[in-house]
């Protein structure tokens, strides 16, 4: 049986070189199967190396109980909940139980544990507005004259000034989407998508209305690494009231905006 990896994650990495050996081996004998690697800190070997060892792979996963119990810190505790509510505090793409439900008794109480610790976490950090207002990072400065990724960080600007509350991802492949579930803040969609960028728009919103993840009235900012444009529009009570106007704004064919008439 044929099985696809999206991730591999390495266990006490000291050093970009066994990053980028197994990076080599993956494209020699796969050089299509578009595989992320993932180091894992674990040791303190890998914190002396630690800069090489993420700029080398594509994330880097904390192993805070192997690592906790390295480092030289006096009375040292295992606070579960407080290490949980930290990485969110952090903003930590994902968490991961590891002995808790591989060997533990109650695997899936830990699980609904740490989903329900993450969760309230985040919830008070929006609510409450404790979140530190976030400094971007010039994504555009390592493609320069890329357009996409100037879209891209123009877009995460405005969500930033907006307070946007979420960020959907509606992509046709369910790799891809496998990918971007590891992208903090993130929620990936498939979605058959055309050439129409009115009807993928329309789709869309039908779809995120009917899971209750959007609502009427709401603000939300339409990117489109196809039609190369950012659009702000409000949330309409049915789809297909805003068809028309999405229309006029984008060529079915290209997706192009089109220039309105003084």
């Amino acid at each position: 049986m044929r099985v696809l990896i999206n991730f591999i994650a390495v266990s006490f990495v000291k050093s970009a070189e066994v990053i980028n050996h197994l990076k080599s081996y993956i494209d020699a004998r796969s050089p299509n199967s578009n595989i992320d690697v993932i180091a894992k800190i674990d040791s303190i070997d890998s914190l002396k190396n630690l800069e090489e060892i993420i700029q080398a792979s594509d994330g880097a996963m904390i192993a805070r109980g192997d690592l906790g119990a390295q480092i030289p810190l006096d009375d040292w505790k295992r606070a579960e909940v407080a290490d949980v509510s930290e990485a969110v505090r952090q903003q930590a793409d994902a968490l991961m139980l590891s002995g808790e439900s591989a060997m533990g008794q109650y695997p899936q109480k830990a699980f609904f544990t740490l989903q329900d610790v993450s969760m309230r976490t985040d919830r008070w950090l929006t609510e409450e507005k404790h979140r530190n207002r976030m400094e971007l990072p010039v994504v555009a400065a390592s493609v320069s004259g890329d357009i996409s990724e100037e879209i891209c960080n123009a877009a995460a600007k405005m969500g930033v000034d907006l307070t946007a509350r979420s960020i959907f991802a509606f992509t046709r492949s369910a790799s891809v989407k496998r990918h971007l579930n590891l992208r903090w803040g993130l929620i990936p969609i498939c979605l058959a998508l055309t050439d129409d960028m009115a009807y993928n728009l329309e789709r869309g919103i039908s779809l995120l209305k009917s899971r209750r993840m959007i609502k009427t009235g709401d603000r939300i900012i339409v990117v489109s690494d196809k039609s190369q444009s950012i659009q702000v529009i409000n949330v309409p009570t049915h789809a297909r009231e805003n068809s028309e106007e999405l229309k006029k704004l984008w060529t079915p064919s290209l997706g192009k905006k089109k220039k309105k008439s003084p």
